[in-house]
């Protein structure tokens, strides 16, 4: 969040600007654009206001993102483009702000949409036991860590000539 606040500084947005730019996108109209852009600013003033522990204003902030995140999806009727791919982090942050106010399974709840957002699940994780989640997880890593290390030829294949010395 500070990293996001730093780059909005850095393009000239300052933090007293935000406010401006959050009103100004909101009443642009529906363009997607100007959805896209609302979610933005949204999402960095929301990011500041959880960073300063103010979380009734974040709880506001983030909400009204994702709400416009929902409507444009509702209206692209899956699609949402740009718009759509906020919604798993904006759950994200929310669910931040529930574990910061003490609310776990509130932040869990939230924690869940957000993998379903992201596309990591295809259906909420509530049925699992433990072991199933456990399970999951160990397969997830494994299967990253071979996307990882197997693509390099330099490693050996299974069945395959031994590796070369490089020259």
């Amino acid at each position: 969040a500070a990293a996001a606040a730093a780059a909005a500084t850095a393009r000239g947005v300052g933090e007293t600007h935000l406010e401006a730019l959050v009103h100004h996108w909101r009443r642009a109209g529906p363009s997607p654009h100007a959805q896209e852009k609302a979610v933005h600013y949204l999402t960095l003033l929301g990011d500041r206001a959880l960073d300063n522990f103010s979380l009734v204003e974040s709880e506001e902030l983030h909400t009204a993102a994702l709400n416009i995140v929902d409507a444009e999806a509702a209206a692209a009727q899956g699609g949402g483009g740009a718009v759509r791919a906020q919604r798993g982090p904006l759950l994200r942050r929310i669910a931040r702000r529930h574990f910061l106010q003490g609310q776990h399974k509130a932040a869990e709840a939230r924690l869940n949409e957000a993998l379903v957002a992201f596309e990591i699940e295809r259906q909420p994780l509530e049925g699992y036991t433990d072991g199933a989640l456990a399970w999951r997880s160990q397969l997830m890593r494994l299967a990253h860590l071979r996307k990882v290390f197997l693509p390099f030829s330099r490693w050996p294949q299974p069945g395959g000539p031994p590796p070369t010395a490089p020259e």
